[in-house]
């Protein structure tokens, strides 16, 4: 009898099954609110509409879409959060224009520039800050009023760590310079069902890019461009369609409209919920070492205080069965989300207390 073998995909999810997530995506492995069954998954035929021509549900759920984002009009991207900065760039910024942008921008931003010919101005020094304070509008103007050959600036906010950038005075600049305003949101989908800090459609931006996957139920790779009204919607399509997949996934598609009803629904209540589980004091020797405006739902400890790097944080904790999303030299980063339960936040105490 021929022994039956589990495909090794299979064999790695069953053994994350029990553990506990605090990494993208945002649904944490637990079941999603909404139903997605694989008869969603369809393709470009009579009646199932084109992401790149839309005329019917897709439209419809991108229409939907940008009213949640405060948005004139949104594209559903299925290859993250990444297609939209390529399309937002090589929208933005012609060959052989400059872009300003920060060093924490995504690596996404350069390959854009390489594969654009366009030509990346950082408006910060590469150590300026250490990663916890972002760079201020202050620097962003200066920077804009120092290149006015530039025709666009990607502001990423906000960062990995939750910092955010305020984006209101850059905007205001941008516009007096002739500049289009490119926000890096990725981080900040949850945004759109809270007040403050307040989302990129709310603060001037031309075009900025949200990653569902990352902070609501949703599931990898979903995400959405957006652009202000009087953005040119055909041209932004027509470029992504260049360096996106050609058979986009309606399983995808479907799931980032379900995501968004839900939030549109429940998200401001979850989102009060979740804030009100995370704790506000950590055990003895461990803080949060940002100041400053910030997402409350990201988590960023420093572990310095328990004689332990980041590193070895981010290891002891995975041999107690919580996996992180990120580890520095003295701190580690976990991404809470409106999946997450109490439960959730007792065991990530107890771990925290075992390092």
């Amino acid at each position: 009898m021929t022994e039956r073998l589990t495909p090794p995909m299979l064999e790695m999810a069953e053994l994350h099954r029990n553990r506990l997530r605090f990494h993208m995506p945002g649904h944490k492995g637990k079941p999603l609110p909404y139903p997605l069954a694989i008869d969603c998954d369809l393709t470009e035929i009579p009646g199932t509409d084109d992401l790149y021509h839309p005329g019917g549900a897709i439209d419809r759920a991108q229409a939907a879409a940008a009213k949640s984002a405060h948005a004139g009009r949104s594209i559903m991207l299925t290859n993250g959060s990444t297609a939209g900065v390529l399309t937002m760039i090589m929208y933005a910024a012609p060959k052989g224009s400059a872009l300003l942008l920060s060093r924490n921008a995504h690596r996404s931003a350069g390959n854009a520039c390489a594969l654009a010919g366009v030509e990346p101005v950082y408006v910060d020094r590469q150590d300026s800050h250490g990663g916890l304070t972002p760079t201020s509008p202050s620097e962003w103007i200066e920077a804009m009023r120092g290149r006015p050959d530039a025709k666009a600036a990607l502001v990423t906010s906000p960062d990995y760590y939750g910092m955010v950038t305020p984006l209101a005075g850059i905007a205001a600049e941008a516009r007096r310079s002739g500049m289009r305003l490119l926000v890096d949101q990725a981080h900040g989908a949850h945004w759109n069902w809270w007040d403050e800090p307040p989302c990129a459609g709310l603060s001037g931006a031309d075009m900025w890019v949200q990653s569902a996957h990352k902070t609501l139920p949703a599931p990898g790779q979903t995400a959405w461009l957006h652009m202000k009204a009087g953005e040119d919607a055909e041209r932004a399509r027509c470029i992504l369609a260049r360096i996106q997949t050609s058979s986009p996934s309606y399983l995808f598609m479907t799931a980032l409209d379900c995501a968004r009803a839900w939030m549109d629904e429940r998200g401001t209540r979850a989102l009060e919920r979740l804030k009100d589980m995370i704790p506000v004091r950590w055990p003895d020797g461990i803080v949060d070492p940002r100041s400053g405006e910030r997402d409350p739902t990201r988590i960023v400890l420093d572990v310095a205080g328990r004689g332990r790097t980041g590193f070895e944080a981010q290891r002891r904790l995975s041999e107690l069965g919580v996996d992180i999303e990120l580890a520095d030299e003295r701190r580690i980063v976990l991404i809470a989300s409106v999946a997450d339960e109490p439960g959730d936040f007792d065991r990530l105490t107890d771990a925290l207390n075992k390092l």
